[in-house]
């Protein structure tokens, strides 16, 4: 008779049950907020804030989480804004985000 464990009673490395974890709990909050949106319950969420540059300040933009996507951070940015955009989550700068203008076309 075999002493090792088998199948979903077999030791894992930690790092793997904490993203397994994660994992689980992305796809239970992901199936709660669309039942809530079905059932007509808001849920609030938060988005990128952008705040165009004024007199003495940079543009730069607040974000709620340090989790936020690169492509939600850019897709926030007017296509018009070619400054570097200083990203804050609170009162800690994170980053700064620079989008080149598309070359001209002569």
């Amino acid at each position: 008779m075999s002493n090792q464990r088998r199948g979903k009673d077999a030791d894992i490395p930690m790092e793997a049950a904490v993203r397994e974890i994660l994992s689980r709990s992305r796809r239970t909050e992901t199936r709660l907020t669309a039942f809530m949106g079905a059932m007509g319950v808001g849920t609030p969420s938060q988005h990128p804030q952008f705040y165009p540059e004024e007199p003495g300040l940079p543009p730069r933009m607040e974000i709620p989480s340090p989790h936020t996507s690169l492509k939600d951070i850019v897709d926030r940015i007017p296509e018009t804004c070619h400054e570097p955009v200083t990203v804050f989550v609170g009162a800690d700068r994170i980053a700064t985000v620079s989008i080149k203008p598309p070359p001209d076309e002569a």
